[in-house]
Parts: structure tokens; sequence; C-alpha cells
């Protein structure tokens, strides 16, 4: 048996040819949220649409949240965000690797910059590591240049605790991706009882 599994949308937001024909060709196709299905389904070709939609099942991605119960149960938010020096902060979370579909230069630009001038304590937390240094460059260049530094930390790849903890200390995630149907990083901010932006 063949499971083409779906968990993300193509580049320009529709179905593309080959896309259509795994649909059709899979004995069962898996997209991880109800809303990349549609997308899936709504923008193939005209006459594939029905079947399409037909094909595919929504199959939301599976968590173990009792790690997180856990890390919840032994750290008092306000003690979290006291040892990672944030208690007096509106802190924004941003979890991903850092690159152009993940879009952190045009949250950067567009977002952050402008919300800083209005809320000079917003701290935006980057939590990921470079796939793409020469765009990890330019979003710290944009920072510096827009006088943001203190505004903006850029973490790289942490440990799953040390992700669990940002999570617990932070107010908001902000996931400005284009192109995801359901990150991991939502499910587990809002294990954290978060709000996603």
């Amino acid at each position: 048996k063949v499971v083409y599994h779906i968990r993300g949308a193509s580049r320009d937001q529709r179905a593309r040819w080959f896309e259509e024909l795994a649909v059709l060709l899979a004995d069962r196709t898996i997209a991880v949220s109800e809303a990349l299905r549609e997308q899936i389904a709504t923008t193939g070709h005209r006459i594939l649409r029905e079947p399409l939609k037909s094909r595919i099942a929504t199959i939301h991605n599976g968590f173990e949240f009792s790690a997180i119960d856990r890390f919840i149960q032994k750290n008092a938010r306000p003690s979290v965000r006291s040892r990672l020096g944030v208690s007096e902060r509106f802190v924004l979370l941003l979890v991903g690797g850092v690159y152009v579909g993940k879009g952190q230069l045009r949250f950067l630009r567009d977002v952050l910059f402008p919300l800083v001038r209005q809320f000079p304590s917003v701290l935006l937390v980057l939590v990921g590591g470079a796939n793409d240094e020469s765009y990890s460059d330019a979003c710290r260049s944009a920072s510096k240049d827009a006088g943001c530094d203190d505004n903006v930390r850029f973490m790289g790849y942490l440990a799953q605790e040390d992700v669990y903890a940002w999570n617990h200390a932070c107010d908001v995630l902000v996931q400005p991706t284009e192109r995801e149907a359901l990150p991991r990083c939502v499910n587990e901010a809002q294990a954290f009882a978060r709000s996603v932006e």
C-alpha cells in the first residue's frame, strides 16, 4: 500500500500536477489539517476537484503531551520567565529553522520593528537553527540596522526542555510562514495555553 502524506502547501498555494497525480495514485492520502486538505482539493484542476477531495483524509499530527504536562507542573511560569531574564518583557516566540519559507525577515520588517516603536519592551525570541546562513545574516543585520538588537534574540537550536521553557515563558507564538499546514510548534504552544498568531 502507498500512503501519500501531505504536510505543507505548495509554493504558489495551489495543487500542482504532481501532487494531484500522487493523490490519485496513492492508496490513501493524508493531510495534516482540514485547511490543507481543502486547499489541495479546491485548487486542483477543475475536473479533478471532486476525486481529489474524496481521496484525502485529514489526520492531525499526533503528540505526546505528557512531557509538556510534567514540565508545566515542575516549573512555575514566573520562575521560568525570571530565569530567562524576561520577567518584564512581552515575549513573542517564533520556532523553526531560519530560512525564507518561514518568513522571519518579513515578520521583523513588517511587524516587529513598527511594534517596537510603540512598545519598546517587546522581545522576539527565535528558536531554530539557520537553514540558510545568508538569510539568517540578513535577519540579524535588519535587527541591528533598525536599532532593535535588544528586541530580538536568536537562540539557534535548543534542547527540548529549553524549547519548553520558551513556550512557557512567551506571551504569544508567532507563525509568519505562508506554507505550513500545521507545524508542531503550534500544538506545543497551545499545550502551554499560549496564543498563536
